[in-house]
């Protein structure tokens, strides 16, 4: 069960998180994290946005694959998936550290491919891609393009080996609707 500590006590491991962040220490950063989970202390925002900072040196659009045969040389990749205007590309500038990496609207269906962004470029051990993907659900765009999204996620879920993760934001304000249910059982 994890355990609340007061504001004092959690800022001490959110500060020696970003101070490790500056200094590059990711290794030190995660160990900083172990001790956390073995102390059940639980994660605030700070936390989760420290170790992005931390993780996160240097990013660049590579480019936006509207098919299998057009995605970027394997990589590893962590996806980021949910319904239209859930905040995916917002999420993505968040974890960069950067205002308008990824294009955000209030228009829902701004994102209407897979956005590819490198991260860590010139580290060899830890670059990866972000992939920022069009949302589902009541996107303002034609049916047939929505049907279309949703057959390249089914095969990039099922074939793309690179794939690690794949974070879907649902929105806290409305819960999980239809479509985060098939997103789920993509």
């Amino acid at each position: 069960q994890t355990r609340h500590l007061l504001p004092a006590e959690a800022k001490i491991y959110d500060d020696t998180i970003r101070k490790l962040g500056k200094e590059k220490a990711l290794d030190a950063v995660f160990l900083v994290l172990d001790a956390m989970r073995a102390s059940k202390v639980e994660h605030s925002n700070e936390t989760f946005e420290f170790l992005a900072q931390a993780a996160v040196k240097q990013v660049d659009f590579v480019t936006g694959a509207v098919s299998m045969e057009t995605l970027p040389e394997p990589l590893n990749e962590v996806a980021f998936v949910g319904r239209s205007n859930v905040g995916k590309s917002s999420l993505v500038n968040m974890v960069c550290g950067r205002r308008a990496i990824a294009h955000t609207s209030k228009r829902p269906g701004k994102t209407q491919q897979f956005n590819y962004f490198i991260v860590n470029e010139k580290d060899p051990l830890r670059k990866f891609y972000l992939v920022d993907m069009p949302g589902v659900g009541y996107a303002k765009v034609p049916k047939e393009l929505q049907e279309q999204w949703i057959g390249f996620m089914q095969e990039y879920f099922t074939r793309r080996t690179s794939l690690r993760v794949a974070f879907h934001l649902v929105d806290g304000r409305h819960g999980v609707f239809d479509d985060d249910g098939a997103l789920m059982r993509m």
